[in-house]
């Protein structure tokens, strides 16, 4: 991906304003955008969480919806620039589940959980998030999921 299509990219998810929440929970500054990479430039065989994020639970997403941001990843649709999909910490993912394909109840304990890097509460971010790592076994489907879902949002 050439600087001017990361530009762009940059530029729509700052603009899409359902990212401002998860920009701020991950403490993105304005330098921080200039960091924003795809995952093919950025992958460097260092970063454990980002090959887990990336490469198992969403192995059967296409690369153009990748990125590194400095030390977070992110799956952004390229449709309308939304966040879809987090990589926090070590070993900590968050996503915007499709709730009616879960048929689960939405509820705050989906957005408190231990992890890799302790206790993470992300209730900041509102209802339309949870952490995926309360989903185990089904990492990829939900990922997939989302990532339909987020077309459709």
């Amino acid at each position: 991906m050439n600087e001017q299509d990361l530009d762009v990219v940059r530029s729509q998810i700052l603009k899409n304003p359902r990212n401002t929440a998860i920009l701020q929970f991950l403490q993105m500054t304005a330098d921080s955008y200039s960091k924003l990479l795809s995952w093919e430039q950025a992958y460097s065989g260092f970063d454990e969480g980002g090959q887990i994020f990336f490469d198992k639970y969403g192995r059967e997403l296409p690369n153009s919806v990748k990125y590194s941001l400095g030390i977070h990843n992110l799956m952004i649709n390229p449709q309308n620039y939304l966040i879809f999909a987090a990589h926090y910490g070590r070993c900590t993912f968050f996503f915007r589940p499709d709730w009616k394909k879960l048929e689960i109840q939405n509820t705050d304990q989906l957005r408190i959980s231990e992890t890799l890097d302790g206790l993470i509460d992300i209730r900041i971010l509102g209802k339309e998030w949870a952490i995926l790592n309360c989903f185990c076994e089904d990492e990829e489907d939900n990922l997939v999921w989302a990532y339909s879902h987020s077309s459709n949002s």
